[in-house]
């Protein structure tokens, strides 16, 4: 059985943490315990989907029980969250656990990417020393 914890919604531009964990049922092993962070587009748009960050436990032996820690990045740039009628924009930790002898289990917990707070002083570093450190005028014009 697959557990994924994460927060229900992130801003774009912050860290998903959070933690998978695999617990083997009667008599199953694993090779390694895999986790992935991305966005996919359903609907009638055009599909496409992104990994933004990879994890991976390998060589679990006979562990009864694994578990990983993550923290994937959710880019400033990358799309939101969104649930429209013709198309909507997936995000989701997803994890698979590669078993010996079986078909590999699966597990994923989607949640949601918010637009973050504005931030007025964002992108604004280092503006006003960059024009007149040359000794260069700031373009402005006084009559």
């Amino acid at each position: 059985m697959i557990r994924i914890e994460l927060p229900e919604r992130i801003a774009n531009g912050e860290h998903v943490t959070g933690r998978v964990t695999w617990s083997a049922a009667e008599g199953k092993q694993a090779r390694g315990l895999q986790v992935a962070c991305g966005w996919r587009i359903e609907g009638k748009a055009n599909k496409r989907e992104e990994i933004v960050g990879r994890a991976a436990e390998e060589d679990i032996g006979s562990r009864a029980e694994v578990s990983i820690a993550f923290d994937f990045e959710i880019p400033i740039e990358g799309p939101l969250s969104y649930d429209g009628k013709l198309f909507r924009i997936v995000w989701e930790v997803a994890a698979i656990a590669d078993l010996i002898a079986g078909r590999d289990e699966e597990g994923s917990n989607p949640f949601t990417v918010v637009a973050r707070p504005f931030d007025p002083q964002e992108g604004r570093e280092g503006e006003e020393g960059e024009e007149g450190e040359e000794g260069e005028g700031t373009g402005n014009v006084e009559c």
